[in-house]
């Protein structure tokens, strides 16, 4: 009645479903725009290393995960090496190893498992799951209550993976964990996109430099079809032939006979390419100006994988500069080798008739050897008799002088004739016993006047020399004679010793 409240009445009700349904959406809503966002950045980015950048970014801060990575597999070491990453506590992969070897402890973790079973693997209380044990310190410390490793393939082949982090435990729920695996197979789908990019841009630039090597070849090239029509020529044979490339393409390469090239050539060739073996050879062609050139061909044909040839390629060199020198080098050559006959000719004549003038002097001084010697001998033994026979002081002077000359003289012409029996082959060595005593009181009775006028004394020194030798006693004779005639010579005072 006084209008006051005399009693509350409360209702209540659980929200908890709808608390938790409301997260699960906004959770399930982020990883549908993280993945709608990788999606783009597939698209957007240029290299596979911008993707998985872009990819642990936005899985961190669309998707609302603690931390993302990728790693690949080193197939070499089987390692796993970070490449990528975003997110609280990402600092431990600088130092973390990761294998794929089953046998290994390394290998062990949900990574390594991921890549070598080629599955996902998940781990929804990370703290307490017993894969991730070797990371319970460093998982608490930067909040990570579950994790997922999703294996990443290129070409059909488990090469990597992608690791998430959460902060709730349980976080991977079935819609969630549908949504990552696609994720994945976007990213994996990225990778296949990017190896083909990449091996279509080798390609191109394989092409590229094989083109660029044709167009810049200083040797003509020529591609043709089966029936002989010109698909292709290169700078070079326009350079060459003096034919635009319009001019040519179409048309057969007949064009540019001469009708100087030998028609077996053009047989071989054609046989050759019928049996698909290359040829090789020279054509005399005619360029468009009507003046010929020489060229030495190559001509191969091209076959496609399955074995069948379609096109014929011909690298042609322009030999004919080559020719030419070759042509004038093989006529100084001739010419050369016909001076060298005729030179040689002229030398040989000119030694045998030097050779047989050299052999008629000496044939003529050794068989003139008695006719010549007897006179000298008959002077030498008359001046002997008429010094004996008794002469004035003045005539006895004169005939020394007479006898000096003449055993000079003597001397002179038996070494011209010995020197003349060497050169014609007639000299022969005595062989017989003789008493070297002798032969040395012969030398210093003839060496004796001529001493004893210099006043120089003659010593005969024997040493311990047999008295009687074998051999040549002449030739000795002659051989002392000229030594002791020298040291008489040459010596001013004392005396000269035969030993």
């Amino acid at each position: 009645e006084t209008g006051r409240a005399t009693r509350f009445q409360a209702f209540g009700s659980d929200i908890t479903e709808r608390k938790n349904a409301e997260s699960k959406l906004r959770r399930l809503s982020g990883f549908y725009a993280a993945l709608g966002q990788c999606n783009e950045a597939i698209v957007r980015c240029a290299d596979e290393n911008q993707l998985f950048q872009e990819i642990c970014r936005i899985a961190v801060e669309s998707a609302g995960l603690r931390m993302a990575w990728i790693g690949l597999v080193d197939s070499s070491s089987r390692s796993v090496s970070p490449v990528a990453w975003f997110g609280s506590g990402h600092e431990y992969l600088a130092e973390i190893r990761i294998s794929t070897a089953g046998d290994e402890p390394a290998g062990q973790g949900p990574t390594g498992t991921a890549i070598r079973e080629g599955r996902p693997v998940w781990c929804q209380d990370f703290q307490n799951d017993p894969r991730t044990s070797p990371w319970h310190e460093r998982g608490a410390s930067v909040g990570w209550g579950a994790s997922a490793s999703l294996p990443l393939r290129r070409d059909g082949r488990v090469n990597g993976a992608l690791m998430v982090y959460a902060a709730e435990t349980n976080a991977f729920e079935d819609d969630i964990c549908r949504l990552l695996l696609e994720m994945a197979a976007d990213i994996s789908f990225a990778m296949d996109n990017f190896a083909r990019e990449g091996a279509r841009r080798a390609t191109e630039l394989e092409l590229r430099k094989l083109s660029q090597a044709l167009e810049q070849s200083p040797e003509s090239i020529t591609i043709t079809d089966l029936d002989g029509r010109i698909e292709y020529v290169n700078d070079a044979f326009v350079r060459n032939t003096g034919y635009a490339r319009d001019e040519v393409i179409g048309h057969n390469p007949r064009m540019l006979q001469s009708g100087r090239t030998p028609q077996a050539s053009y047989a071989a060739l054609w046989e050759a390419m019928t049996h698909g073996r290359p040829w090789q050879g020279e054509f005399t062609n005619k360029r468009k100006d009507g003046s010929e050139y020489i060229e030495f061909a190559i001509i191969t044909p091209l076959r496609q994988p399955d074995g069948t040839v379609s096109h014929y390629v011909a690298v042609q060199e322009d030999v004919t500069e080559k020719k030419h020198l070759a042509m004038e080098l093989d006529a100084h050559r001739h010419h050369l080798e016909q001076l060298v006959e005729s030179r040689t000719a002229e030398l040989v004549e000119a030694r045998r008739q030097a050779d047989a003038a050299s052999e008629a002097k000496s044939s003529f001084l050794a068989n003139m050897s008695h006719e010549i010697r007897t006179p000298m001998n008959a002077i030498i033994g008359i001046t002997h008799l008429l010094r004996r026979g008794g002469a004035t002081p003045e005539q006895a002077g004169q005939l020394d002088k007479i006898d000096d000359a003449g055993r000079h003289l003597l001397g002179i012409i038996n070494d011209i004739l010995d020197l003349s029996k060497i050169e014609a082959g007639r000299l022969q060595l005595e062989c017989t016993d003789f008493a070297l005593a002798a032969v040395l009181d012969n030398v210093a009775s003839i060496i004796g006047d001529t001493a004893r006028d210099k006043g120089l004394g003659i010593r005969l020194d024997r040493g311990e020399v047999p008295a009687w030798l074998r051999g040549d006693p002449t030739r000795l004779r002659q051989a002392l004679l000229n030594y002791a005639g020298n040291a008489v010579k040459f010596t001013e005072q004392g005396a000269i010793a035969l030993r």
